[in-house]
């Protein structure tokens, strides 16, 4: 998913405020008039999203289909999420070395390639080390596209681009666990085949949408300034930890609420159905927040942001029927919102342009490390139940909640100073 820049913060609606359909139709105009290069990104964003069925699922294929231990399965997924972490790094600095496309491309290929081996390989080991390299070239494409949609437009744009591309990939992973809730029922190789299609389709689109743009140039700055000068910055630092942090209880969308799912006596297409929640409610809020939120300091929205995080989850360990399962899913999804609003406009902010892609990469991979970390953690607190896990995730919501609140002065002298 895409973060947005500054003027995207989570707005807090006016009870008086009557949300008319009307109004939301004009919300949805706000995405006019931004130019081809971008909409052949975002049909390229959800078309990808919509057929990346394997990772919501890679848990109950392990252990239906491979008859893996739920910990074996997550130690694989967690194989899957180290990939993704070393991913937005390698990702940033070949988008910013050789270029936007190629980085793209290379992505999506080695995407579809491990697909297709992944679905024959059975061996634990070789599971482990295929996760891994699919894991990596997942998401090898993540700060090349996001540096691209912000590259050739200008500033004052840059909010409605970040915001299409989020919404783009939530509403292609809402048709995902839904669609493939379905698919796992009939055949689980057809979740493979259809992700490895779909990752050939993105780079085409991509490079239809950017064959008339100048050959990428790297300018002498981007030998200058990377990873080591962003890491020197305290507030980027802060930001970075509490977006990993938050991340492990965003991953448990396929960690944790699957196993609480099954846990229920649930089906797979009951999971399809709670988990498509979340993408429901950003396909309409995100374009209802956007532009209306400058008001609202950001500290204060991710803070409140973090404390959704944690409630939903936390009241997942009360949830047993597919209603109760997806109040708790709004809850969550309505702070999720609100983390990708904010956090996209300070990278952007704090990112030299020449850097621009390695900020991002720095960003997904903080707050990527939820493939690791949700796996890892989520498939041993749950042992007991899910009772340890639910109440660690309503921790973490309010520790991190906290911590924004301790950034509140540098991030409001950052932005006065922006």
């Amino acid at each position: 998913m895409y973060a947005r820049a500054q003027d995207s913060s989570v707005a807090l609606l006016d009870p008086a405020e009557t949300i008319a359909i009307p109004d939301i139709k004009q919300r949805f105009r706000v995405f006019r008039g931004l130019p081809r290069l971008i909409w052949m990104l975002f049909a390229a964003s959800i078309i990808h999203r919509s057929g990346a069925l394997i990772q919501p699922f890679l848990l109950v294929f392990l252990t239906n289909e491979r008859g893996l231990s739920v910990v074996n399965a997550g130690t694989v997924a967690s194989a899957w999420g180290l990939g993704a972490i070393l991913s937005p790094l390698l990702g940033g600095w070949f988008a910013d070395h050789l270029g936007r496309i190629p980085t793209i491309m290379v992505g999506m290929v080695s995407s579809a390639m491990a697909a297709v081996v992944l679905i024959f390989t059975a061996d634990f080991q070789y599971l482990i080390m295929i996760a891994f390299a699919t894991g990596i070239a997942a998401e090898l494409h993540q700060p090349a596209a996001g540096a691209l949609s912000v590259d050739t437009i200008e500033p004052d744009k840059r909010p409605r681009v970040l915001s299409l591309m989020i919404w783009s990939a939530n509403v292609g992973t809402t048709f995902a666990v839904m669609a493939g809730g379905y698919l796992a029922s009939v055949d689980y190789a057809l979740l493979f085949v259809i992700n490895a299609i779909v990752c050939l389709i993105h780079p085409a689109l991509v490079w239809r949408g950017a064959r008339d743009l100048p050959r990428y140039q790297r300018s002498v700055e981007t030998r200058t300034v990377g990873y080591k000068s962003a890491l020197r910055d305290p507030l980027l630092v802060g930001i970075l930890f509490l977006a990993a942090v938050l991340g492990a209880l965003v991953g448990q969308v396929f960690v944790g609420l699957p196993l609480a799912v099954d846990g229920a006596g649930l089906s797979e297409a009951d999971y399809g159905l709670i988990a498509s929640v979340c993408g429901v409610v950003i396909f309409f809020t995100l374009p209802l927040a956007t532009g209306r939120t400058d008001k609202y300091p950001r500290a204060a929205v991710l803070s409140l942001s973090a404390l959704l995080l944690g409630v939903g989850w936390g009241a997942t360990m009360f949830a047993h029927t597919v209603v109760q399962f997806s109040l708790c899913v709004i809850v969550w999804t309505l702070g999720e919102v609100g983390l990708y609003s904010v956090f996209g406009g300070l990278v952007e902010d704090l990112a030299p342009a020449a850097a621009r892609a390695r900020y991002q990469g720095l960003f997904w991979l903080a707050f990527g490390s939820k493939g690791l970390t949700a796996p890892l953690l989520g498939t041993r607190l749950y042992e007991d139940g899910g009772t340890v896990l639910w109440w660690v995730c309503a921790g973490v919501g309010v520790f991190a909640a906290v911590g924004f609140l301790l950034l509140a002065p540098a991030m409001k002298r950052r932005i006065a100073n922006a």
